[in-house]
């Protein structure tokens, strides 16, 4: 399995942290991260060939055996990176 990516702040701007999630394998970038006390948005999601995203709803995160969240369950365990922002989930999943 790959590295798992790391997030390294590249400013500070108001009180808000920004952040910058790169691939460990390619160095891609794969989001840009902006938090402010327990505030978390991730931004500029991109793939690259060794990760991806998935988005699901909040709701099947917390409950992924409803009948509507088919494979939610499976994304969630191989998630390396998970951000919450709203009523979306945001999971980063190793390619296979």
């Amino acid at each position: 399995m790959a590295e798992v990516p790391h997030e390294e702040i590249i400013d500070i701007i108001n009180g808000t942290e920004i952040y910058v999630l790169r691939c460990p394998s390619c160095n891609k970038i794969l989001a840009i991260i902006y938090r402010a006390g327990s505030a978390t948005m991730p931004d500029k999601l991109s793939n690259c060939d060794h990760f991806e995203w998935k988005r699901i709803g909040n709701g099947c995160y917390d409950d992924p055996d409803q009948e509507y969240c088919k494979g939610a369950r499976e994304l969630i365990e191989r998630a390396v990176k998970v951000y919450f922002e709203n009523t979306n989930v945001y999971l980063l999943i190793p390619r296979t």
